[in-house]
Formats: structure tokens, sequence, C-alpha cells
């Protein structure tokens, strides 16, 4: 399959979207097991950023992307601090492209740690949905947006019932959840099929899980772009439940 078609699949599904009001913010675990994925350049969550940046113009229309780490010393599972460890503002990547240089340079100064908690990153989403209506409110022609937290992690959460409760808040919100992980973990499926939430936000993509149902044999296009259709599969039903609650337009 050409590369000019790979993702058509998604551009049309996109374009039924408003998704010139959809805002992408992204967050790294800094836990041990994370460590050498992001020092020592995991290629195969390169590839998919890389991919991501194939895709950006129809998933984020300005590109503009605040990077967050959790797990570290600094933060552990108790909150979530902006990538150049600023305590305020937020640190803002322009274009998926460049992530990854910013990430691996960050990390010659963060300790890696841990516990993971997902509560701490669903807490900063929600933080951000309260401002956005906060702008509305002053300004109506103010678009909410919906937002999606892609969230890159290699270990399970240690506060599966915090995050639970976490994301039943959350879902009062025009906020989905992205969980991408090298490995596969059964507990992020679970979150995958909460139950009594207001609506399904959540997504979990695990790229051994992916490659091995697809019996792939090497880590091609034809694999990365299932992974990144993976990633937005529920992106489309997500914004129509948000637009039926009357969350964003």
């Amino acid at each position: 399959m050409g590369s000019a078609n790979t993702y058509k699949h998604l551009e049309q599904t996109m374009e039924k979207l408003n998704y010139n009001a959809i805002e992408c913010t992204f967050f790294f675990s800094f836990s041990r097991t994370m460590e050498p994925v992001i020092k020592e350049g995991d290629k195969k969550i390169k590839k998919i950023l890389e991919c991501l940046a194939k895709v950006q113009h129809i998933v984020d229309k300005d590109q503009q992307y605040p990077v967050y780490r959790f797990g570290c010393s600094d933060t552990r599972d108790k909150s979530v601090l902006p990538m150049n460890g600023s305590n305020s503002e937020p640190f803002i990547v322009k274009g998926v492209e460049n992530i990854v240089s910013e990430v691996t340079q960050a990390a010659k100064e963060i300790t890696f740690a841990g516990p993971t908690s997902l509560t701490p990153m669903i807490e900063q989403m929600i933080k951000q949905a309260k401002e956005n209506i906060r702008k509305y409110q002053l300004d109506k022609k103010f678009k909410i947006p919906h937002q999606i937290a892609i969230t890159i992690l290699n270990n399970e959460t240690s506060t599966r019932i915090s995050d639970h409760e976490h994301l039943k808040q959350a879902a009062e919100y025009p906020i989905s959840f992205v969980i991408l992980s090298p490995q596969y973990f059964e507990i992020y499926n679970t979150f995958d099929h909460a139950q009594n939430v207001k609506f399904d936000s959540f997504r979990y993509t695990s790229i051994s899980k992916i490659l091995q149902d697809m019996k792939a044999k090497d880590f091609g296009e034809a694999e990365e772009v299932a992974i990144v259709n993976d990633m937005f599969k529920e992106i489309s039903v997500q914004h129509e439940h948000m637009q039926r609650l009357q969350m964003i337009e």
C-alpha cells in the first residue's frame, strides 16, 4: 500500500468531524521501565511518532502540543510536570516530529522512578477542559475543543481504582484518552471497556498486541499504519457522543 493511501480512512473519518477544534496533549511516563524506551530510542515508539507527524495536519490543525512527564522522581504518581521542568507554564512543542528529540534531551536531566498512575494525567486534562469552558463563558465565539490525551508508557498503573474514578469524572468533559505502550498490559484493556461512565472516552493501543495479531515478522509501513489507525479508531464515535451531550458544537 502506498503512503499516499495508507491513512485515507483516517482522513475521511476526521473530515467528518469539526477537526479545527481538536487539540492533542502528550504525556510520557518516566518510570524505570520507560528508561530504555526513551534513552535507547525505542524504534517502534519513534516510528509511531513519525507516523503521527504524517497525519497531524488532519488531527490537530495548529500542531502545537503541550508535552508533560509523570512517574519521574519529581512527580512519581502524584502529579505531572511540563517536559522542560517548569512548574507552571506548559511546554509547547511545534510539530510531532520534534517531540522525540525534546523527550530524549529531557531524559538526560530527569531521574526515572515510578510508580505509574494515570490519575494526575487525567486531572491535568480535566483542568484544561475547565479552562476551556471558562474561556467560552467569557467569549461565546470561542470553540470548546475536543481534547485528545496521548499517553506513552510501558508498565501497569498502580492506582487502578483512582484512575477509574477520575475517568468517570473526565467523561463529563470533551476529552479522549489514548494510551500507547510497547508491551501489552491487560489492565488498560479493562479501562477500554469501563462500566458506569457517561461515554467510553478511553482507547488502549498495544504495539506488541497488534504485531502479534497481524503475525508480523517485521515492523513496516503496514504495521505502522495499523497502529496509528487503532489509536484513533474510536475518536469519531467519542466526538459524536460529545456533540450529543452538548459538550462541543
